[in-house]
Formats: structure tokens, C-alpha cells, sequence
């Protein structure tokens, strides 16, 4: 038995996209939908839910009496743009932000019953067929980023792959595929704050410690803002957002501004996510 899960923290998006994420799912199949939340508030009661916490609210994870708690932690959830603040270094949290909590995932007890775990992020508009995603075998796959192909990434940051003796990601974890990966989850919290302070982000963490643990899934994505291929974006002249719908992917990534409840409420992308075409 296989699960599709999102996760929802703070206030960034508000539970129509999980709400939408689970209709678009439902039309393709009808594995359990589970979204992991700080707030159940306004959530499909079809939805499984389970709570989760943002890990820096966690009290116990440090003293009340540090410095900046009060002034920053209580508020993290009300104003995102917090999360990576250059004062929550003094916390040893910097570049610590909701999208860590993908992490606990890998060992969640409520997904140990199912042999296959799907997960998507909330700013995802599914536009069409995603059997390649829910078929695919694996134990561990991640999002392949045609916006930045290999060549062109590793061309523009040869300094890096030679120093470090890898290829530059082209890759993210937008969509997760895995079935047991609890150790990465284990080791992220053998030193959280370390690691928070280290990587900016999620993505950055898994290509630096675990690059040769996962696959890559179908190339099926593309981003709004970025295409699908460097040339659309990071590598045109003018360096002006694509924000173009493709009908031969399915799967389009709003990775970046503008939001999807911000679109045009004539764009298709945005009939697509609200079900209304």
C-alpha cells in the first residue's frame, strides 16, 4: 500500500492548496492523501491529517532566555519571510525554514504502514498525467530541474565541481519518492542547528550528504517562472521570468513568485489548480 503526503506549516499558504493538491490527486487515484500541519484549520475533512510542528518553535530545543527568542520565535508562523532572518543565526537556526520538516517525514510511524511514500509541495499545479511519478520504483528519487540542466549548471559553476569534486544539483525535492530513508532523517538530527547553519535548505543538505542515495524521477516537471530549459531563463539575455504554461509536462513548479492564487484568475495554470476548467 502506497500514500501521497504534503506537508503545511505556517501561514505561507493557506489550505486550499492543500485542499486543491488533494483534488488533483483524487482525480488519478485513490491512494490515502495525507497532509502533515501546525494548524488542520479549513482542511478537506477527506484529508488525513497529523500534526506537525515547525522544529524552532519547539521550546525544548533550547533555552527560553536566548537571545532574540521572544522577538523572533513566537512570530516565525505569522510572517515567513522570518524564517531566514540574520538574527536567528544567534539561535544557530539560520536558513532553518519550514521546508526542513520534509526531513521528519523519513520517519514518521504513520507512514511505516505504507511501502511507497509520495510527497508533493503545496505549489504544484498537476496539469496532467502523473502515473510516471506514482508507478516509479525506487527507494529514494527526487525532482529532476530541466530549468538547470546538468551541463549547463556544472558549465556555470565549474569552480565548484572541481573543488568539491561533485556536479552542481540539478535537481529538488519539490516531489520525494521513497519507501526507507529514516537514516537521513537521523543523522539531519544528530546536529540540526549545525546543518540549518551549514545548508540553505533542504535541497543543498541532500546533494552535500547523500548525493548517491537517490534516483531522479521522470522528467515530467517545469518551472512557471524558469521553463524547462536553461536557455527559457537562467541562461536568456534579458533574464525575464518565462511564467509560461506547457501542455507536454505534467507537473508545473511555482518555486518562485508569482504564487499560484496570484495568477490571473483567466490563466490556465490557475483554471487548472482551482478545478474550475
Amino acid at each position: 500500500m502506497n500514500c501521497v503526503t504534503c506537508i503545511k506549516i505556517g501561514k505561507k499558504y493557506p489550505p486550499i492548496y492543500v485542499n486543491n493538491l488533494y483534488k488533483a490527486i483524487r482525480k488519478q487515484c485513490d491512494l490515502d492523501f495525507i497532509c502533515f500541519t501546525d494548524d488542520p484549520s479549513g482542511i478537506d475533512p477527506n484529508i488525513i491529517v497529523y500534526d506537525m510542528q515547525p522544529l524552532v518553535k519547539d521550546s525544548s530545543r533550547w533555552k527560553k532566555e536566548d537571545p532574540w527568542y521572544a522577538q523572533y520565535v513566537p512570530h516565525l508562523a505569522d510572517d515567513p519571510n522570518m524564517w531566514m532572518n540574520s538574527k536567528m543565526n544567534l539561535l544557530g537556526t539560520f536558513s532553518w525554514w519550514p521546508a526542513w520538516n520534509k526531513l521528519e517525514l523519513f520517519a514518521r510511524e504513520e507512514l511505516d504502514k505504507y511501502e511507497k511514500k509520495i510527497f508533493f509541495d503545496l505549489d504544484m499545479v498537476i496539469q496532467g498525467d502523473i502515473k510516471p511519478i506514482l508507478d516509479f520504483e525506487t527507494n529514494f528519487a527526487l525532482t529532476p530541474a530541466r530549468w538547470k540542466s546538468e551541463e549547463w549548471a556544472n558549465k556555470k559553476n565549474k569552480s565548484y565541481v572541481e573543488k568539491n569534486k561533485m556536479p552542481k544539483f540539478t535537481w529538488t525535492s519539490t516531489c520525494i519518492v521513497w519507501k526507507d530513508v529514516k537514516h537521513i532523517y537521523e543523522q539531519y538530527m544528530s546536529n540540526w542547528r549545525r546543518y540549518a547553519r551549514m545548508y540553505n535548505g533542504i535541497d543543498v543538505y541532500l546533494h552535500e550528504k547523500h548525493l548517491s542515495e537517490f534516483q531522479i524521477l521522470p522528467k515530467i516537471f517545469y518551472s512557471y517562472r524558469e521553463g524547462s530549459e536553461p536557455e527559457h531563463y537562467r541562461d536568456s539575455e534579458d533574464k525575464k521570468a518565462y511564467c509560461k504554461y506547457m501542455p507536454e509536462y505534467s507537473v508545473c513548479n511555482f518555486h518562485q513568485k508569482p504564487d499560484i492564487h496570484e495568477l490571473d484568475h483567466e490563466n490556465i495554470l490557475y483554471k487548472i489548480w482551482n478545478d474550475t476548467l
